[in-house]
């Protein structure tokens, strides 16, 4: 921007600030609904928006307003009364024949229909019209008419003219009350002449026709004064809402009238009752915000089962609402926060959910410290010699928690067995051998290997091992041939451990192969083939842990006192028991060291018995702590919240309470204040309201009719004592209690009845004249069904009551009796067969609300129905065919029942097979009492299992004696057996359970199937060689030499590849000749260290509770083995050290424990499926608070149904009768206006006739309220009883034929979319002789319809131009195509009617601003121009004086300049003074140039560019800051509702804008520079709506109202 463009920028905000400009708005015109849609398009016009100086109505360019927002829309919302609905006719029809051949008085006639009745807007153009014919052959004269016979008959007729309006009968003018119509009665003859009423008597006694009667005067709706504007319906706004609200989001100021007498018998309908207008938004501060208060603390668990001490719950909090940012928190309706309640003019937000209340909880049970297994000891602290320990652990699965048993001893020490460090290594004996070799039996010597070896099996001298160094031989004996043989002893039995072996011994034995010849050497006792010796005798098993006993209880600590530490709720002098906080208090338990003896008792021992004088722990590394700090809980008093505000009272009238409430905000805790009582954290305050006003009913109130008063005729003799007359009475609105009059819209409004009617037509008949009496209410129907009938009658009544009978029959003989009795059809229906018809039950509805089981009560639909067509009737005709069906009975809804079990069994023995590596289970049952039904609890676990590892082994006994084959013998060939069983883990099983592989022998040979239980065997005989049992096989070893054992393995892969060798031997123990020759045997073998081990685990068991519960944290275990695949029963942890083992093989688990569904309270009662039709019911549901888990009971119903609705869904349909002939009194002497009757009733669908109000409403009421057919235009749904009919007259006027029904048409005026049809008909001879003719209204039709309902819209089309000239017509086509386009005469808005000359032609356009449209060639605004009040005005610049508003400036050359006539010259701040007051400068003109021509920017006059740069800042700040202080000025006035004005002497009349421009500036006071104002001269400006201030436009609003406007401020610019 340059430097002159700032200062132009900153003058014009100065200006714009000293001269009021603002945006200004006409009213609408032009205004009319969319013809190109159908219902629902508003009413709206367009209106000039400008800009203009204010106060006047001048446009000026918007360049002036461009600092203000345009807060108006060129099109807008009109008053609803300005958009009513025209009539809508048909194109003219063709003309019709001539209505003669002959004379020059032959007509010819056409007509049009209406096709859219008026809604008062514009009536109805003439409907039809009639010419002389304009065929020349009918200008011929007719021949002569016969001459009429002087003897033809008269006959006279009496002709009934309309009836005039309602006049009052005093004449007085009065707007209400009892008047009286009358009607024009004369006796014609049949030539038309008007002769004397005698001659249109058949009877002297017979009395002319009424004349006159009473009516209804025109009652004026009346009200009283405009209550006082009440305050603003909003206290706040939020201006930041203000740009995207409409006017009805505004706040607003409200007034109110009430009716005083309602409107009646179509007198002036009541004009609005409330007024409302825009409250000063500005002044209103910004609207509160709320936010959820859910800070409070959550209460107790609540357990679902009362009794119990632990397990689920609910738990609940208080949650309000509260104003943002309020310390105090007073709680408000919770409506605030959801949105469904906001103070007017706040901002509308979407509804924030409200934070839960209720939540689930658990309150933990007991849980018992839960370990898992020990692990293996490990290696001893030392390698030998005494004092070394080992230690074991077991980890710590689930903790002692919430006073659960506490855990054991994770660690546990023990000392080692005591192992030397030398020890002797004494190897086998070998075989006896005997003395006497050549003997080869007898007595011998056997020797040994023994040998010195250190822990790493190295020799030592033999001075290094303990004692005294074992015998290497010994003494043997070699059986001879009748000696005793006995066997080899067998290895000692092992003992269970290396301690704590008391009580067990271990033994050995042998046996008694052959016994002695007698010869030969005894055998010995048998007490000498077994020994024993004790296990470990008196080695107890000895381990030490730190044994500690329950915390004690938390007490204060007293040593804080003195450094100052204590906090809670005491001082610090206060006792020590006072005092709380965390870590304030103290508490100690027992720790000592404890040696267990395993079998032998425990005792507690010294601290420094669990370490040893090396520092090797023991026990635990560290004692654990005596003494820790603890927190002592404070008091906690319970907080509320403030009370909130009281609430509206719950009625407005009558007995009224109102309640407050406060919130507990925080639960009372370990001592503190309680709360008041509350039901769920809320505390409630109930107050009466004793400002409400009793409650009143109101009624009409009506007195006795009056006497029969005389009607009589204007200008005729007061004298007359018979004839038509009226009744009045009194009706009133009073309200019940006080009886007090009010006033009658009271009662209108809330009765919803019409006002009694205060008038009645009544007659006093003359001396023995004929009169009516009124008729009887109509008899019983004849008939049932099948058509019958009812009638009704009426009397004759006479003043002389003395006349015999036949005196009345002379009275009146023109009376026939038919004329006294009516009859009309009834109950045409047919007669049909009906049934009773039951539905299903519906929902059975506890007794017990709450648990929603027990006993309750079900209902079901009853209805009544055709036999035939199945079709609901009403009960009525089901009551003679029997009784009907229950619709209620008893039910049952079962309650929940839990599951009950009993106590688990024992596990079972583990079901491992050797063939899985061991790996197996074992499991354990339960029986199941109760079973779960109708959504209780389901059962836990019946059955559960946990890994177990089976230790599977032959049991093998002892082979008995060999049974010789030969009974008879005592030695040779015999069999033997023994016992051979499964042990699992030291239990005899099956068989099976022990095979691997099958039977087959393991492909290590190491263990074969099951061992064989019967073999052959031999008793020597004497001479025979006696050898022991073979061996066990020996290890597997490498057959391989030179190649390290992983090599050979790994280069002979596969089962059937044997790596090594295994051997086992046997020895004589007797000899003889035929003693065998091997004693040796070898076998191919597969080393161990060549197979293949890995681990192999279980899956994980059931959860097992700690406790013996079935919920809450327990523990999981699963087996984990190292075994071959080889032989799945070798199992070696170590052979799979190289990878290392899954873990762990426990681990803690949980059981979720029963979670029951919780349910809200039952929401009200809703009916659905509409209220009748025999299916209509009402239901309510409950939402769930707390959804079940699948352990828990599930939720009971949450949807209940019963009946709401017994009625069957009927169908009303009007049956209209035909018309009756047109009645114009008695005798059948008469013509002109009459009345004609139809009857009208509404039909139910099964055949009932039933009050109209039902097909008016589609419903039955439930009593019969004539309330109902208030409003309803009994004509508009041709239900009309009656109708205005004519029997033509002489002279009368000859009415076309009705036209035929027009298309149904949709309404929108109705505001229900309702379709409408109408027809009409024209006049084809007008009257003559005083003849009568309908007016157009009686010759228009209208009734709703349903069929072929079209929407119709309106356009304006055109011919193409011709001669300047074209022809321009409306037509109609319907929404969505598919109907024929209709020329019809109005329905386009005229507003926008394309003109059918043109206007212009080229550019002949005179208006300043002004070019031809050469399309439409009529004249607009050209571009630069917007049009304003009938003008075009330049969007800059000007073109006459009037678009200059500043000071002492004039349009000179198309731009403001100062004003050359009065010598005005720029002054110093820029702006126009006169000569007297200018500087002594030179300057020219106020002028500016367009962008072209200056640089690109708005720059001053010339004489400027000399003035330095910095000078140039220097104004323009200097300007800046006077803008400043003037915008401050005015916001200063303007918040004090004050504004400087000129004074009295200088205020002008806008008017003055229009006249020639006058040089003198007297005549303009508002462009003389501005004065000093006095205090006497401020005024307060005239008040703006606040519609004026908040209304805000689009920029589309913006570019319709100046389409031409330029893009940037900086082009064109002209002042």
């Amino acid at each position: 921007m340059s430097k002159r463009s700032i200062v132009v920028f900153a003058l014009t905000l100065t200006l714009s600030a000293a001269q009021t400009f603002e945006w200004f708005a006409e009213s609408p015109r032009n205004c009319a609904r969319d013809p190109t849609q159908c219902c629902g398009s508003a009413c709206q016009g367009d209106r000039d928006v400008y800009c203009r100086v204010r106060g006047t109505n001048v446009p000026i360019s918007p360049l002036f307003c461009a600092d203000t927002p345009n807060p108006f829309s060129s099109r807008v919302n009109c008053d609803e009364n300005e958009c009513r609905r025209d009539c809508v006719v048909s194109e003219w029809s063709p003309w019709g024949a001539c209505s003669a051949t002959c004379g020059n008085l032959a007509t010819e006639y056409r007509s049009r229909r209406v096709l859219v009745p008026p809604e008062a807007g514009r009536s109805c153009p003439d409907l039809s019209q009639t010419r002389t014919c304009r065929n020349a052959t009918l200008r011929l004269p007719c021949p002569a008419p016969p001459t009429p016979s002087p003897t033809a008959p008269i006959f006279y007729l009496w002709r009934l003219g309309p009836w005039s309006a309602c006049q009052s009968m005093g004449g007085n003018g009065s707007d209400c009350g009892p008047g009286s119509i009358f009607r024009v009665v004369n006796c014609v003859a049949s030539n038309g002449t008007v002769v004397g009423d005698n001659n249109c008597k058949a009877n002297p006694r017979e009395t002319s026709p009424i004349n006159r009667q009473a009516c209804n005067l025109p009652c004026n709706c009346q009200v009283d004064q405009w209550s006082p504007w009440s305050n603003c319906s909003a206290q706040c706004y939020t201006k930041s809402n203000s740009s995207s609200s409409s006017d009805s989001d505004l706040p607003y100021h409200e007034r109110t009238r009430t009716v005083i007498r309602t409107s009646r018998f179509g007198g002036t309908p009541c004009p609005a009752l409330f007024a409302r207008q825009s409250c000063d938004v500005d002044s209103l501060p910004d609207c509160p915000r709320y936010q959820w208060y859910n800070n409070a603390s959550w209460f107790d668990c609540n357990l679902d089962v009362a009794d119990d001490v632990c397990g689920f719950g609910t738990q609940r909090r208080t949650v309000f609402c509260v104003l943002e940012n309020d310390p105090t928190n007073t709680p408000v309706d919770d409506r605030f926060c959801t949105g469904e309640f906001l103070p007017p003019g706040a901002v509308k937000t979407a509804a924030p959910v409200k934070p839960l209340t209720t939540r689930p909880c658990q309150i933990l049970c007991p849980q018992d410290c839960v370990t898992g297994a020990w692990s293996e000891w490990g290696q001893c602290s030392r390698s030998c010699g005494e004092g070394g320990v080992r230690r074991r652990t077991r980890p710590l699965l689930v903790p002692s928690l919430n006073g659960g048993a506490p855990c054991g001893d994770l660690n546990e020490t023990a000392p080692c067995e005591s192992i030397n460090c030398t020890f002797w290594s004494i190897g086998r004996y070998s075989a006896c051998f005997p003395y006497d070799r050549s003997k080869g039996c007898g007595s011998g010597i056997r020797k040994r290997h023994i040998s010195c070896l250190n822990a790493l099996n190295q020799i030592s001298n033999d001075s290094m091992c303990p004692g005294s160094r074992p015998v290497n031989q010994d003494d043997c004996y070699l059986p001879c041939d009748g000696d005793c043989v006995l066997t080899e002893w067998s290895q000692w039995t092992g003992c269970p451990g290396t301690c704590g072996g008391a009580g067990i011994v271990q033994k050995r034995t042998r046996s008694i192969l052959l016994y002695n010849e007698t010869s030969g050497r005894q055998c010995v006792d048998d007490d000498q083939l077994t020994q024993r010796k004790p296990c470990n005798v008196f080695v107890p098993c000895i381990t030490y842990v730190w044994r500690h006993e329950k915390w004690a209880n938390c007490i204060f600590n007293s040593s804080l006192d003195d450094e100052g530490t204590g906090s809670g709720s005491g001082d610090n002098e206060s006792s020590s028991a006072t005092k709380c906080g965390p870590s304030i208090g103290v508490q100690d338990r027992n720790v000592y060291c404890e040696q267990q003896f395993s079998g032998f008792g425990r005792r507690r021992v010294s601290d420094a018995t669990c370490f040893d004088p090396n520092n090797v722990v023991v026990g635990d590394s560290v004692k654990p702590a005596t003494v820790q700090q603890c927190d002592i809980n404070c008091p906690v008093d319970c907080e509320v919240s403030p009370w909130s505000d009281w609430s509206a009272c719950s009625a407005t009238c009558g007995s009224a309470t109102r309640l407050r409430s406060r919130f507990v905000t925080k639960a009372a805790a370990f001592g503190g204040a309680s709360c008041p009582p509350n039901r769920d954290g809320i505390i409630t305050d109930t107050s009466s309201c004793d400002d409400v006003p009793p409650c009143y009913a109101y009624a009409w109130s009506t007195t006795a009719w009056s006497e029969c008063q005389l009607i009589r005729l204007p200008n005729v003799d007061v004298s007359s004592t018979c004839g038509p007359g009226f009744r009045t009475r009194d009706v009133t609105c009073r309200r019940d209690g006080d009886n007090q009059t009010v006033a009658d819209g009271v009662c209108s409004a809330g009765l919803l009845t019409a006002r009694p009617s205060d008038v009645l037509n009544c007659n006093i008949p003359c001396e023995d004249e004929c009169e009516f009496s009124t008729w009887t209410a109509f008899s019983d129907c004849s008939l049932t069904c099948g058509r019958g009938s009812k009638s009704r009658t009426r009397s004759v009544l006479f003043k002389n009551s003395t006349l015999s009978a036949a005196e009345r029959n002379q009275t009146c003989p023109h009376i026939k009796a038919d004329q006294l009795i009516e009859r009309d059809p009834c109950n045409d229906f047919p007669c049909l067969e009906y049934g009773w018809v039951a539905s299903e039950w519906l929902t059975c509805i506890p007794a017990n609300d709450v648990d929603s089981c027990g006993d309750g009560i079900e209902e079901r639909h009853v209805n009544c129905e055709t036999l035939t067509d199945h079709v609901f009737v009403s009960l009525q005709f089901c009551f003679s065919v029997g009784v009907a069906p229950n619709r209620t009975r008893s039910c049952h809804v079962p309650c929940p029942v839990d599951c009950v079990v009993g106590n688990w069994s024992a596990w079972s023995v583990c079901n491992g097979s050797c063939d899985s590596h061991g790996l197996g289970y074992e499991t354990r049952t339960r029986d199941m009492l109760v079973a779960p039904a109708d959504g209780g609890r389901p059962c836990f676990e019946l059955e559960q299992r946990r890994p177990c590892l089976s230790d599977c082994e032959w049991d093998i006994g002892a082979w008995g004696e060999c049974v010789l084959n030969d009974g008879s013998l005592s030695c040779g060939d015999g069999r033997r057996n023994r016992s051979v069983t499964c042990l699992v883990n030291g239990v005899l099983v099956n068989d099976n359970r022990c095979f691997v592989l099958g039977n087959k022998p393991s492909p290590l040979n190491r263990l074969p199937g099951k061992p064989i239980s019967d073999e052959a065997c031999r008793t020597p005989c004497p001479n025979d060689c006696v050898v022991t049992e073979w061996s066990e096989w020996s290890n597997c070893i490498p057959s391989s030499v030179g190649q390290p054992v992983e090599e050979v393995c790994r280069n002979s892969p596969g089962s059937a590849n044997f790596l090594g060798q295994h051997s086992r031997q046997r020895s004589i123990l007797r000899r003889s000749s035929n003693c065998p020759s091997t004693l040796e045997q070898d076998q191919d073998c597969r080393p161990a260290v060549c197979q293949t081990f890995r681990w192999h685990v279980t899956a994980w068991g059931n959860c097992v509770m700690s406790g013996g519960g079935d919920c809450g944290v327990g523990t999981q275990q699963r087996q984990i083995v190292c075994a071959s695949d080889w032989d799945p029963r070798i199992r070696d942890a170590a052979a799979c050290s190289g990878t290392p083992a899954p873990t762990p093989t426990s681990r803690q688990c949980s059981v979720p424990c029963p979670a029951d569904c919780d349910v809200d309270t039952w929401a009200p009662w809703t009916c659905t499926n509409g209220t009748c039709g025999g299916a209509g019911r009402r239901e309510r549901s409950r939402a769930v608070i707390i959804a079940p888990n699948e352990r828990g009971r599930q939720c009971p119903v949450l949807l209940q149904k019963e009946r709401c609705a017994f009625d069957p869904c009927f169908s009303y349909a009007y049956e209209r009768g035909p018309w009756g002939n047109c009645s114009v009194g008695l005798s059948s002497a008469r013509c002109g206006v009459g009345i004609r009757e139809r009857s009208v009733i509404c039909r139910q669908s099964d055949g009932l006739s039933v009050p109209l109000e039902c097909c008016i409403i589609k419903k039955c009421p439930s009593r019969s309220d004539s309330s109902y057919l208030i409003n309803v235009d009994y004509r508009a749904l041709n239900i009309h009883f009656q109708d205005v009919c004519g029997i033509a007259c002489p002279g009368d006027c000859v009415v076309a034929p009705w036209s035929n029904w027009g298309p149904c048409s949709l309404d929108c005026s109705s505001g229900n979319g309702r379709g409408m049809r109408s027809r009409s008909r024209g006049i084809i001879v007008a009257a003559s002789l005083g003849g009568l003719c309908p007016d157009q209204t009686s010759r228009i039709e209208t009734e709703q319809c349903s069929a072929n309902v079209q929407c119709f819209l309106y356009a304006w089309v055109t011919t193409p131009w011709a001669n300047g000239v074209r022809n321009v017509s409306c037509v109609r086509t319907v929404q969505g195509g598919g109907g024929a386009v209709a020329v019809v005469d109005s329905g386009c808005v005229e507003a926008l009617r394309p003109a059918a000359q043109q206007s212009c032609v080229s550019d002949t356009c005179d208006g300043a601003g002004q070019v031809c449209n050469t399309t439409a060639y009529r004249c607009q605004c050209r571009d630069g121009y917007f049009e304003a009040r009938d003008e075009c005005v330049p969007m800059s610049g000007c073109t006459d004086n009037r678009h200059c508003p500043l000071f002492h400036t004039a349009c000179v050359g198309g731009e403001c300049q100062c004003d050359p006539s009065v010598g005005a010259v720029q002054g110093e701040n820029g702006m126009c003074v006169l000569p007297s007051t200018a500087p002594p400068t030179t300057a020219g003109p106020l002028t500016t140039e367009p962008a072209t021509t200056r640089g690109g920017n708005a720059e001053l006059i010339s004489g400027t560019d000399n003035i330095p740069y910095w000078a140039w800042i220097i104004i323009a700040l200097g300007i800046l800051i006077l803008v400043a202080v003037v915008l401050f000025i005015v916001f200063w006035h303007q918040r004090h509702k004050e504004s400087f004005t000129f004074s009295p002497s200088q205020e002008y009349d806008p008017m003055d804008r229009l006249q020639p421009r006058s040089p003198d500036p007297v005549d303009r006071p508002w462009l003389e520079e501005p004065r000093p104002v006095s205090d006497s001269s401020i005024r307060k400006p005239p008040l703006v709506t606040a519609n004026a201030m908040a209304t805000t436009t689009s920029d589309n609003d913006y570019k319709r109202s100046f389409d031409s406007y330029p893009s940037t401020l900086e082009k064109d610019t002209k002042f």
